[in-house]
């Protein structure tokens, strides 16, 4: 038999169509659902009367493989608003992010004078590597290479969260901040025009062979590769002949916070943009201060200056004596 209303074959005795349940025999009455899915029908028979009786419709058989693809579904509904729910959790509690704020730099002159004539050194030269678990240590770019001729720059992480760049006589002081989850390794790093942002890191190797330090920033995806060194700070050592003129003798400083410090032996410190700088000094023209510092090489400049009533001009900056000395054994 074909099924007058879906056209497909059903058996002869079959009183409803079982996939659209189109009624077949006319004494056949519906009546409703049942909760536990079958269908309750009406059969009137010869004396009029009628009894219920259960009927399974064909929509309502479900095979393993509809089961399977049901489940299936299930799951990633499921996993999909679990993954929602945790990444708007982290987006919006405050204790999920409070470890990423940008740490406060603070780069300040000097504060203290020297007691002797010795060049101050700077005082993060000494820090170790401590272990594989953090990056506390003395770094150097992997692809420069040592030479007593030719400076390269040395990075330094301290445990007070200072972290510095050494070049040659220059340094950079700057500050870090581990801001690791559970799962990364996570370091904001933030020495001007040097390196600065936030960055993915590890650290491999051991304390026999050396540790090898990897930065990757989590915003342009930029690697950086360090190697475990001893920063090292170079000292020029002044002409023992060198003119010096006796007036600039001491400790000097700008409005905008900017300072030399001029020894009696020849050797200066210099603190411009966030830079300390260990120079010798001369004046071999009257007017012209010479310098000379070191960053790949040693460089000299020259620049001008001029004393002003209680000031004195340093290529058009003018500088404040302050009650300090430079002393000298």
């Amino acid at each position: 038999m074909i099924c007058p209303r879906c056209g497909r074959e059903i058996s002869d005795t079959e009183t409803l169509c079982p996939y659209c349940m189109q009624i077949i025999d006319h004494n056949v009455e519906i009546n409703d659902y049942r909760k536990d899915g079958f269908l309750q029908i009406q059969v009137k028979n010869e004396e009029d009367t009628s009894a219920a009786i259960n009927y399974t419709p064909k929509y309502f058989e479900v095979s393993e493989f509809q089961i399977f693809v049901i489940a299936i579904v299930f799951i990633l509904i499921v996993s999909a608003f679990t993954l929602f729910s945790l990444k708007f959790v982290q987006k919006t509690n405050p204790e999920y992010n409070k470890d990423y704020n940008e740490p406060e730099i603070v780069t300040l002159p000097p504060e203290t004078e020297p007691e002797t004539e010795t060049q101050p050194e700077t005082i993060r030269n000494d820090v170790k590597n401590l272990s594989i678990d953090n990056l506390i240590g003395g770094w150097r770019y992997i692809d420069d290479i040592e030479s007593p001729d030719y400076a390269i720059p040395y990075i330094t992480f301290a445990e007070d969260n200072i972290a510095q760049q050494n070049y040659g006589s220059m340094t950079k002081v700057g500050k870090y901040k581990d801001v690791s989850t559970k799962h990364r390794k996570l370091v904001y790093i933030a020495i001007e025009n040097v390196l600065k942002g936030r960055f993915e890191y590890n650290v491999t190797g051991n304390s026999k062979d050396g540790y090898t330090l990897t930065l990757k920033n989590t915003v342009d995806d930029s690697v950086y590769t360090l190697v475990s060194a001893t920063a090292k700070t170079s000292v020029l050592k002044p002409d023992e002949n060198a003119k010096l003129d006796r007036n600039l003798f001491g400790y000097w400083l700008s409005e905008d916070k900017k300072s030399y410090k001029f020894y009696r032996n020849g050797t200066l410190v210099r603190y411009t943009d966030g830079t300390t700088t260990q120079a010798v000094w001369a004046v071999d023209e009257p007017g012209i201060l010479t310098i000379k510092y070191r960053k790949d090489v040693i460089k000299t400049i020259n620049v001008e200056y001029f004393f002003s009533d209680d000031l004195v001009v340093i290529n058009g900056t003018e500088y404040a004596k302050q009650n300090r000395s430079a002393k000298t054994e």
